[in-house]
C-alpha cells in the first residue's frame, strides 16, 4: 500500500511474496506515525495496487477526525500503561 500526504507519495510498508500471494507488514510505531500524518494532513490518499488495477481513495475530513480521536485514546492508553508499570516497579 502507498499513501500520499499533501502531495508526496510514501511507502512505509514492506512487501514480500508469501505462499498465498503478497504479504505486507510494518511495525506498530510506523503505523501510528502514518495515521498521525494522515490525521494532520490537508489531503491524504491511499493507493491500492492489485495485479493490473490501481485505485486511489481520498481520506475524508470526518475519517481524519475519527483517526485523531482513536490516536488520542491510544495516547491515553499508553500513558496509563506507563503509570501502571511505574506503580508496579515502586511496589517492588
Amino acid at each position: 500500500m502507498m499513501y500520499t500526504i499533501d502531495g508526496g507519495w510514501f511507502r512505509n510498508v514492506k512487501t514480500e511474496v508469501c505462499d498465498n500471494g503478497c504479504c505486507e507488514y510494518t511495525n506498530e510505531n510506523a503505523v501510528i506515525e502514518i495515521f498521525r500524518d494522515i490525521a494532520q494532513s490537508k489531503t491524504a490518499k491511499l493507493r491500492y495496487n492489485r495485479n493490473d488495477h490501481v485505485s486511489d481513495r481520498t481520506i475524508t475530513s470526518s475519517e481524519k477526525a475519527a483517526i485523531k480521536t482513536i490516536l488520542d485514546l491510544y495516547d491515553l492508553y499508553i500513558v496509563e500503561k506507563g503509570r501502571e508499570k511505574m506503580t508496579s516497579i515502586k511496589n517492588l
